[in-house]
C-alpha cells in the first residue's frame, strides 16, 4: 500500500517586526517624577544650555506631549510676564535728565582733539539711552510706559535741537537712526492708545512733539519724525468730523 508521507508540525509564526523609525531609539520614556536630587542635577545641565537650545528643547517637548499641558504651562506663564508688564510704569525721565547733561557740560579748556573725541562720547552714551527705552517698552506695555517713553526721547531731541555748542552740532550731524527708533517705539502704541496721546489735553502733547519737529526740520535731520505727527493730527481731523457729524444731526432734528 501506498504510504503517506508525514505530517510535519506546523511551524510557528514569528512576529513580524518592522524598522524602527530614524531617531526613535532615542526618544525618551516615560519616567518616574525626580527627586529633588534629580531636579537639581537637571538644573544645572538646563543652565549649562544656551537659551536658544533650551527654547528649542522646550519647544519640541511641547510638541511631543499629547496632554497638552506643557504647551498650557508655557502660554500661562507668557501670559503672567504680560499681565505683570500691563500693570507697571516704567518712568524713563532720568535718560532725560542725563542726556542734558551730557549735551551741556563745561568744554572749557578743552582743544580740538579733546573735543572731538568727547563729541562721540556724548553721542554712544546718549544712544544707549535710547536704545534702553527702545528695549525695555514693548507692545504690552502699560499706556503709561509707552508715554513716558515717547515723552522722553521727545525730551531729549528737544535737548539736542536746542544746544547751542559745538557738542550738540557735532552730535545732531550723526544722529542716525534716533528717529527710526522713536517710530518704532510710537508703534508699539496700540490705535487707541495713539489717540489717547493725541487727544488727552487738548493736545498738548502732540503740541510740544510738533515743536520738536519743527526744530529737526530746521535743521534736516530726523525727518522721520513727521510720520508720527501726522498720524497724531489724524486723530484730531477724524474727532473733528464726528464732531461735526453730530452738530449736523442735531441741526436736522430742530429742523
Amino acid at each position: 500500500p501506498q504510504q503517506c508521507a508525514p505530517v510535519s508540525a506546523p511551524q510557528q509564526q514569528l512576529p513580524v517586526r518592522f524598522p524602527q523609525q530614524v531617531g526613535a531609539s532615542s526618544l525618551p520614556q516615560r519616567a518616574p517624577p525626580m527627586d529633588e536630587s534629580q531636579k537639581k542635577r537637571l538644573h544645572g545641565i538646563v543652565s549649562s544650555l544656551s537659551p536658544s537650545l533650551v527654547a528649542a528643547l522646550l519647544l519640541n517637548a511641547a510638541s511631543m506631549d499629547s496632554t497638552g499641558m506643557v504647551a498650557q504651562s508655557i502660554e500661562h506663564q507668557h501670559q503672567m510676564i504680560i499681565d505683570a508688564e500691563k500693570a507697571r510704569v516704567i518712568d524713563f525721565d532720568h535718560y532725560s535728565e542725563a542726556a542734558w547733561r551730557e549735551l551741556n557740560q563745561d568744554a572749557g579748556g578743552w582743544d580740538g582733539a579733546d573735543e572731538f573725541g568727547r563729541v562721540g562720547d556724548v553721542e554712544t552714551a546718549i544712544e544707549k539711552m535710547l536704545n534702553a527705552i527702545f528695549r525695555a517698552t514693548k507692545e504690552h506695555s502699560s499706556f503709561g510706559t509707552k508715554k513716558s517713553a515717547v515723552e522722553t526721547m521727545r525730551k531729549i531731541f528737544k535737548s539736542l535741537m536746542l544746544g547751542n555748542d559745538q557738542i550738540a552740532h557735532e552730535v545732531r550731524t550723526t544722529c542716525y537712526g534716533w528717529d527710526a527708533m522713536f517710530v518704532a517705539v510710537f508703534n508699539r502704541m496700540t490705535d487707541l492708545e495713539k489717540a489717547r496721546l493725541a487727544l488727552e489735553d487738548d493736545g498738548a502733547w502732540a503740541e510740544k512733539f510738533r515743536e520738536v519737529v519743527k526744530l529737526a526740520n530746521a535743521y534736516r535731520v530726523m525727518e522721520k519724525l513727521g510720520e508720527p505727527l501726522d498720524e497724531l493730527d489724524s486723530y484730531w481731523h477724524e474727532d473733528s468730523e464726528e464732531y461735526d457729524e453730530e452738530d449736523e444731526e442735531e441741526d436736522e432734528g430742530a429742523g
